[in-house]
């Protein structure tokens, strides 16, 4: 893949038959795109993608189970595959139980599309870009031939380092292949971009569903930047970046889409598309624990804290971290093991941090439960630790600061005490967010409807991105919309 993970303008215009016949008689012939062969398929290499889906699954929270959704994205699938330039090819999609928006392929034509990338899109143009996309690299071979070159480079590497005996030259190397892989990376992406414009496009979808996707993705990372007090572009300083910045592709699929005709042309299907995601789910899910604002709850490990002031947090399968906007503070919560017969104290005491000694070693108790916590100096940084046993489990709270001012220690401390056990109620209650549909009304605008939204970030800007509206888009009496709802 392909799309950078972490994040419309409204195109429901529909044509008729006769229309979409037009307008895929002026679309360059199949045959003008200079392919590689078709690999052959073998039993050997059906089981390697067998054993890498099963990986992939379970790295991406396991597969998301939503039959509306499922359904449309087969249907959408097997229409693309007709107008590629290789119909006989067989894809299959599968829907990942993951928030951040993300998709990619393995080269024997397994499509993987995030839940969180099926709330972003606003239409069946728009999913069927990243399915191209997708499939795009399937056919021209992308992932084998990044294979190769990684491949490549690390024996080369490798020649260098231990037979020559020249480190220097070996790190030089590497560098120079990071770059290069990178570079033929970004390369395939807005190939990639290109040849997925022009499939959708013959199989009658909107060909400038690409662009607004692409937008949308965009808006989504400034909005989650903002956030988190970054930069938006600063992933785009690095070099060895494998993504073209949002942008340029913007800029390139819509480059794309106009040499095929002029907006209003092909399909959008919103009204399908809305129908299909409604009730998917937004965010974490109870496997993973729930953030709500600064606080996170697990109703299955029946536990639950709240972040120091002012910072923001995210929950991934192995953590949930946490930043201060002006990022001299950091955290992160996760569970550990202990040793066999190895107490609490005897654990932070234990040099959890490189390079740095334990200090203020402390036995206490949180929320009831037992606890300990020490301090440490490294590089700079200094840190408090907590472990706190319950329920069986033993968790780790690891807080950092540039300066450990005892001002700053009685925040990370506060924290920590804020950790305790779910009450069973309180656990029943919560449930993950999900995608609604409401029908605007007369006199309704994108601050009312987004007052319906359970939302951490900014509402108005979240709805607007979520429906694919820019700021001065109007909203439409009788007009399906998305908001986010418990």
């Amino acid at each position: 893949m392909l799309l950078a993970a972490l994040p419309l303008c409204l195109a429901a215009c529909i044509t008729d038959p006769a229309s979409t016949e037009a307008t895929r008689s002026t679309l360059p012939d199949k045959q003008e795109i200079d392919l590689p062969p078709a690999p052959p398929r073998t039993a050997e290499l059906d089981a390697a993608a067998a054993r890498e889906h099963q990986r992939l699954v379970a790295a991406f929270g396991g597969e998301y189970r939503s039959p509306q959704a499922q359904a449309l994205l087969n249907d959408v699938i097997n229409r693309l595959a007709q107008a590629t330039e290789r119909p006989g090819e067989r894809y299959r999609v599968t829907i990942l139980n993951s928030p951040t928006v993300n998709a990619f392929a393995l080269p024997n034509g397994n499509i993987y599309i995030t839940r969180g990338l099926l709330v972003l899109a606003n239409d069946t143009s728009e999913i069927a870009s990243v399915l191209a996309h997708e499939m795009a690299h399937v056919i021209t071979r992308h992932a084998t031939d990044r294979q190769e070159l990684e491949r490549t480079a690390t024996l080369v590497n490798r020649v260098r380092a231990d037979v020559l005996r020249d480190e220097a030259a070996a790190l030089a190397l590497n560098t120079q292949g990071r770059v290069a892989i990178a570079s033929f990376s970004r390369q395939q992406e807005l190939e990639a971009d290109a040849l997925s414009v022009r499939i959708i496009a013959r199989a009658g979808y909107d060909p400038y569903g690409a662009t607004r996707f692409l937008d949308s993705l965009g808006r989504t990372t400034a909005i989650r930047a903002a956030m988190l007090g970054v930069n938006a572009n600063a992933q785009g300083m690095d070099i060895t970046a494998t993504h073209p910045s949002a942008p340029e592709r913007i800029q390139l699929a819509t480059l794309a889409a106009r040499q095929i005709g002029a907006p209003g042309m092909g399909e959008a299907e919103r009204n399908r598309y809305l129908l299909a995601v409604q009730g998917v789910t937004v965010g974490d899910d109870a496997a993973q624990g729930f953030v709500r604002g600064a606080a996170f709850s697990h109703p299955k490990l029946g536990i639950t804290f709240t972040a120091p002031e002012g910072f923001v947090i995210e929950n991934s399968r192995d953590a949930v971290v946490g930043f201060s906007p002006e990022g001299g503070r950091a955290m992160r919560f996760d569970q550990v093991k202990l040793e066999p017969g190895q107490s609490l104290e005897a654990y932070v005491a234990s040099g959890l941090i490189d390079g740095a000694a334990a200090t203020e070693v402390q036995a206490l108790t949180i929320g009831g439960q037992p606890a300990a916590t020490s301090t440490s100096k490294s590089e700079g940084w200094g840190y408090r630790i907590f472990a706190i046993r319950s329920g069986g489990q033993t968790y780790r709270l690891t807080y950092a600061a540039r300066e450990l001012t005892p001002a700053i220690d009685q925040q990370f401390r506060q924290s920590a005490e804020s950790f305790r056990r779910l009450r069973p109620q309180e656990a029943a209650q919560l449930k993950p967010l999900r995608i609604a549909l409401v029908t605007a009304a007369e006199g309704d605008s994108a601050e009312t409807l987004a007052e319906r939204m359970v939302s951490d970030a900014p509402k108005t800007e979240r709805f607007r991105v979520l429906n694919g509206l820019q700021i001065s888009d109007r909203i439409f009496a009788g007009q399906r919309y998305k908001v986010i709802s418990d």
